[in-house]
Order: C-alpha cells, then structure tokens, then sequence
C-alpha cells in the first residue's frame, strides 16, 4: 500500500487500514514534556499513598497492639491481602527494569521501604 490522495489538498493519506490516518495542519502533536510531567505528577501520588500505608504499618507495629492480640493480627493480615496493595507491589516488581527503578527512583523507595516493613511483621 503506498499513499494516495486528492491532487492538490495538500494532505497526505495513507491507504486504508495502515492505521496512520492522516497528515493535516489541525492535528495535534504529542506533547512529551506534558507527558513526562504527568508521569511525574501521578508517581508522586503513588508515592504519597503508599508512604502513607508504611507509615500505618509501622505504627501498627511499634503501637505492640496486633503482638498482643491474635484476632487483631489476623484481622490486619486479611485486611492487607484482601487489599489492592499486593496486587500493585507484584505489578510494580514484576515489570519494571532497573531502568525504570531508576527512572521512578522516589516511587521505588517507598515501595521497598513499605516492603522492608512488611517482612519484618510477626504474623
């Protein structure tokens, strides 16, 4: 399929179904810069909502209460598993590369931080 079009629009289109549609003077261009600050923006609202998870479990763990009260414990554990939280960390560890880590470095560190409190929890 080569390009074809009407002699003289100025347009170029492609042929039908390449999936490239058209070249106009209207459409709009990707901004990266508003894409960059958008990824920006919504690591730093992850980072804020899980900061805010480890703060609660180390809370939780240095209060002693869930240490004194098995039914509590269990009732925590469940509440963590039930939750989206593992979900997200497998999703996070599982498909990022150490670029990415390194590309996300504040979103990371409480990710590792949260995880490093939840291993050292005495379910």
């Amino acid at each position: 399929g080569g390009s074809g079009g009407a002699s003289g629009s100025g347009k170029q289109y492609w042929a039908k179904g390449t999936g490239y549609g058209h070249d106009s003077a209207t459409s709009v261009g990707w901004d990266v810069n508003a894409y960059l600050a958008a990824q920006k923006k919504r690591d730093e609202e992850i980072a804020q909502l899980v900061a805010s998870v480890h703060k609660f479990v180390v809370e939780q763990r240095r209060s002693g209460a869930l240490a004194k009260d098995a039914a509590k414990a269990q009732r925590y554990y469940e509440i963590l598993e039930e939750s989206c939280l593992v979900p997200v960390l497998e999703s996070y560890l599982r498909n990022d590369s150490l670029l990415d880590m390194c590309r996300h470095a504040r979103l990371y560190h409480v990710l590792f931080d949260l995880l490093d409190e939840l291993a050292q929890q005495r379910w």
